[in-house]
């Protein structure tokens, strides 16, 4: 069944859900809310409900007033709650309040501010009661909140469900919900009790599919031969390097030597934090099977990433007589590059998906290396690894691992983890301001930029109506002031292609300053920005803010980390000032929410991991294992090759 076959969904429609890359039945029904809103939760003009979004029960009590400031339509409307009087003000809409009649009550939805009198700003309002929980979603021009739970409803009852995980009765054993009923109670929420079962059933459930193909993997890895690796010449690989190795990437190098050597394919995770030298360690073990002649393959999740890497490490690869090439989505010679790679003239090739391509064929592949994307050996869609039997596999993630997680890999997968970093890094001083502190940033920003500096801005949102600080409004603020240097704007709603030319013109130096969402929290590194702003700080977690701070603080220079939101006292921002340890703010973070960001994605959905209420506990981590042991003792089929294959593309058991 197609997108197009759903009420409601035509060509354009179509066109407008790809670009929030839904194309199936299944990525609707897989396409998770970022955020609930409550209104349920009744509030009164009262001081204890400021800040907070309720639902009033409020009387018109006057007609429309418009104002016209500078660019700004301002349109207020007094309100009484039966004790207090106060007023709604939207901006930049004359015809929501003409739909309100005075002496008439109606049910409004919003947060309530005080300023010379409480104040409702943009809220949502009807005239029967509302009592819903509302899931709210990352949107597109040209598709609402509304429309789009509509087709979301449609695709739950018309996506085939049949290819459960497990059986229903294992779910209602250990008091979860099967697929569909998660996926039904996560979009349409009746109450929040079934609301957090549903939560907690699909992340066991994601979990539960990690353990049990690092499980498949290992069985089968116990059954294969990998290519022998024999001949080790570490010291001249170390005499071409310019720079001195920490001790932890000296003992994670001998723990991949120690794989290489075995018998059995690695399937080992490199963890290490921001900074901590995961690449070089993984171009090592790269070189290590070149020496033994063999090929190996870096693959990562973006064009600028990829050309970031092979230009990085290309003159060390070749002062070492080896060769090495970048396959991507722009790649002008593809024709020679796969030539070369299946005649056995390319040692490493380093690239994207561009990598898994069928005409992508290697003459002795022994090394897959998966960059930060792909964690833990997720082995979606993931042809890589097949080009060559018994390919030896090793994943890099900067995601701190809670210890109650690692323990319980440690015996499905081999975990090394770097502990230090290089000494020529400065730790990046972090210092959070209040908004109203802009305009001091602003100087120091300036500051920065005068001495050939860059600086990144980061921020929660890209066009949120309620968010004065989302992209395009800082975009405008900063235009504005700074008018004498190049300023560039990126997002996750931009194609692929958009965002990499925007990224190599910051990375050679072609703009001083880059706003954006947080996609710039993985992978690039410019070593010419030394300051980062991360607005509406306090909507994050203190993983994401750690992530974000990472991307400063690359080179030599001191680089410097500033917390923006409207209380610089908040108890998270206090931890990133006091702590740059990456292990140690991922303690922070389970001690203030019960658990850490494991995943890049969860990978039977979208969106769930950036929500606070859906990261993993330490007691979920607990009973995805006590079913996985149950089933195994009971002989219950995971139906694991069936499930993946249908709905991914295939698994890999390498």
């Amino acid at each position: 069944m197609n997108l197009t076959d759903l009420k409601g969904v035509g060509e354009k429609t179509e066109s407008r859900l790809n670009r929030l890359n839904i194309y199936t039945l299944e990525d609707l029904c897989n396409y998770y809310p970022y955020e609930y809103e409550d209104r349920r939760t009744k509030g009164i003009f009262a001081n204890k409900y400021l800040a907070k979004k309720c639902t009033f029960y409020l009387k018109i009590c006057s007609t429309p007033r418009i104002n016209y400031k500078s660019k700004v339509t301002l349109t207020s409307i007094d309100v009484f709650d039966g004790h207090t009087y106060g007023k709604i003000i939207w901006f930049n809409d004359k015809f929501s309040p003409m739909k309100l009649y005075k002496d008439k009550e109606y049910y409004f939805y919003g947060k309530l501010f005080y300023s010379n009198g409480y104040e409702l700003i943009n809220p949502i309002f009807s005239e029967t009661v509302m009592d819903e929980i509302v899931p709210k979603y990352y949107l597109t021009e040209g598709i609402s909140n509304k429309l789009l739970r509509k087709i979301i409803l449609q695709a739950i009852k018309f996506f085939d469900f049949k290819n459960e995980f497990l059986p229903d009765e294992i779910y209602e054993n250990f008091g979860l919900y099967n697929r569909k009923h998660s996926t039904k109670v996560i979009h349409f929420p009746k109450n929040l009790d079934s609301l957090n079962i549903a939560k907690k059933s699909v992340k066991i459930f994601d979990l539960l599919k990690e353990i049990c193909i690092l499980n498949s993997i290992k069985e089968n890895n116990e059954s294969i031969n990998s290519p022998i690796i024999k001949n080790i010449d570490l010291d001249i690989i170390f005499s071409k390097i310019d720079f001195k190795l920490t001790k932890s990437q000296i003992d994670v190098i001998e723990e991949i030597i120690f794989d290489l050597k075995n018998k059995n394919p690695m399937n080992r995770l490199l963890n290490g934090d921001v900074g901590s030298g995961k690449t070089i360690v993984s171009i090592i073990a790269m070189i290590i099977c070149n020496q033994n002649g063999y090929q190996a393959a870096m693959m990562v999740p973006t064009e600028l990433l990829a050309i970031q890497q092979f230009e990085k490490y290309k003159d060390l690869i070749e002062s070492l007589g080896f060769s090495v090439s970048l396959l991507i989505g722009s790649t002008k010679d593809k024709v020679n590059v796969k030539k070369r790679l299946s005649s056995g003239e390319i040692d490493i090739l380093i690239g994207t998906h561009a990598l898994l391509q069928d005409d992508v064929k290697f003459k002795n592949l022994a090394l897959v290396v998966n960059d930060e994307q792909h964690r833990f050996g997720v082995l979606q869609r993931k042809k890589l690894a097949l080009k060559n039997k018994g390919v030896n596999v090793l994943t890099m993630t900067a995601t701190p691992i809670p210890r109650t997680l690692s323990i319980k890999l440690n015996k499905l997968l081999d975990i090394s983890i770097l502990k230090d970093k290089p000494d020529n890094r400065k730790p990046v001083v972090t210092k959070s301001f209040n908004i109203n502190s802009e305009l001091k940033l602003f100087d120091l920003i300036r500051k920065n930029c005068r001495k050939k500096n860059q600086v990144y801005v980061v921020t929660s949102s890209i066009n949120n109506d309620e968010d004065k600080n989302n992209v395009e409004l800082l975009y405008k603020r900063f235009i504005k002031y700074f008018k004498d240097l190049k300023i560039e704007k990126v997002h996750g709603r931009m194609n692929s292609n958009e965002k990499d030319h925007i990224f190599k013109n910051f990375l050679e130096g072609k703009s001083d300053i880059l706003i954006s969402t947080t996609v710039i929290e993985v992978g690039v590194d410019v070593k010419n920005a030394n300051m980062i702003l991360i607005y509406n700080a306090n909507r994050f977690g203190l993983s994401t803010l750690h992530q974000l701070r990472g991307r400063v603080g690359r080179g030599e220079k001191q680089s410097y980390c500033f917390l923006i939101s409207e209380n610089e006292s908040d108890k998270k921002l206090k931890i990133m000032e006091n702590i740059s340890d990456g292990y140690e703010i991922a303690k922070k973070d389970l001690e203030l929410r019960g658990g850490g960001n494991i995943f890049s994605t969860f990978q039977s959905g979208k969106n769930m991991d950036i929500i606070n209420s859906l990261k993993i506990s330490r007691d979920e981590i607990d009973l995805a294992f006590e079913i996985f042991e149950f089933c195994k003792k009971n002989n219950i089929d995971f139906n694991l090759e069936n499930y993946f294959i249908e709905n991914n593309g295939g698994i890999i058991l390498n």
